[in-house]
């Protein structure tokens, strides 16, 4: 986590992604520097990339950065 943008969103960067990118959450003890977990649907699965997407999230990172949930 990069830091808060709003009272409802955060910035967050992946080692794999190269940009910020902000997300919706509203947890009110959160500060910078702590990980956070990102869940979604993958939607896309290339050679050594995944896509991630659901409501609040779209993002391409390296396989290496997720895991299965079931």
């Amino acid at each position: 986590m990069r830091k808060r943008v709003t009272d409802d969103k955060i910035s967050v960067l992946n080692p794999s992604y190269p940009q910020p990118h902000s997300i919706a959450n509203t947890t009110p003890n959160i500060s910078s520097g702590e990980k956070i977990e990102l869940t979604g649907a993958v939607v896309r699965i290339d050679d050594d990339t995944v896509t991630v997407g659901g409501k609040d999230l779209g993002i391409t990172v390296k396989r290496s950065a997720v895991r299965l949930v079931q």
